[in-house]
């Protein structure tokens, strides 16, 4: 039985092979923040592939006195609007719906309108960054390994893993690719033998963290190598991440973004790209997220000045 005196909350997100895993990696790190500072807190999928890649949600079956959305455009407007009339408060995460606006809405990117019913927050500043990759931020702080470390997101949308490796072994690089949990086994990756091949690590921050640059996508993986301070060559898998790396590069925070551009990167220039892309993220996106909540409900936020959100 849970503690009346803790607000409940539920956050709704979506995934699967078709939208990636990084709405549901990113509302399981703010469940963890959330749960720390006092929150009854269920993670609830929209769709039924979601479901199955999410722990079961207790206390969903309650109406929560905060509703949290992160999902791709144009799905949860039916959760939104129910939340709105029942909940005291809706936070919508990167939500560029029209149909039906949360009443708090945070976005690390306007790729549209960031619209809201009282407040917008809009910056790299609330990027989500997993607990575990900060423990191997500390704890590798001066790693520069032999590898690259090669991760197209949870499923690879192109399908440019076995491509990408093979041209960064032909450059003479040993390369570590990543499958993530969502993509198909089925499809051709490489037999080059300086390349190997990794599904979905337990130990996947360790071994970015180790790595001496990392190939990403525009999404999670690319926001958690640049925290690392690790040289990233990004590549886009979708419209909207190619918003963000053309951003990010235009800051010199990332090596390149086009995979016609894998060549050998100089120690000179990875260490500029590291210099520029370590600043872009701190990594309390959590904690900030989690203090305008608090705040909205008049609760007693730990977490320091208004400057700071």
């Amino acid at each position: 039985m849970r503690d009346p005196c803790r607000p409940t909350l539920h956050i709704y997100c979506d995934g699967g092979r078709a939208q990636g895993y990084g709405h549901i990696r990113r509302s399981l790190t703010l469940s963890h923040r959330l749960k720390q500072d006092g929150f009854v807190v269920s993670v609830i999928g929209l769709s039924a592939e979601a479901k199955k890649m999410l722990p079961d949600a207790v206390y969903q079956n309650e109406t929560p006195q905060v509703v949290v959305l992160d999902c791709p455009p144009g799905q949860g407007i039916d959760v939104m609007k129910r939340a709105n009339q029942e909940s005291s408060l809706t936070v919508g995460l990167d939500w560029f719906g029209r149909e039906a606006l949360p009443m708090i809405n945070i976005s690390i990117f306007p790729h549209y309108p960031v619209l809201s019913l009282k407040k917008t927050y809009i910056g790299f500043k609330y990027i989500l960054i997993r607990p575990e990759i900060r423990k191997a931020k500390h704890r590798y702080l001066t790693s520069d390994g032999e590898y690259v470390f090669v991760s197209l997101g949870g499923g690879d949308l192109l399908n440019q893993g076995g491509s990408v490796a093979n041209t960064l072994a032909s450059l003479g690089y040993s390369v570590l690719l990543i499958n993530g949990p969502l993509h198909d086994d089925s499809e051709e990756e490489t037999d080059n033998l300086k390349v190997r091949i990794v599904k979905n690590p337990l130990n996947f921050s360790e071994l970015m963290a180790q790595s001496k640059f990392v190939v990403a996508n525009g999404g999670g993986c690319l926001f958690e190598a640049l925290y690392l301070g690790k040289p990233v060559f990004a590549l886009p898998q979708t419209p909207f991440e190619r918003k963000v790396i053309e951003y990010i590069l235009s800051l010199g925070g990332v090596l390149s973004g086009g995979i016609e551009d894998l060549r050998n990167f100089s120690d000179y220039e990875m260490v500029n790209v590291c210099a520029v892309g370590e600043k872009i993220i701190d990594g309390n996106g959590d904690r900030r997220i989690s203090t305008i909540i608090q705040r909205e409900l008049g609760m007693n936020a730990n977490y320091i000045n208004r400057d700071w959100l």
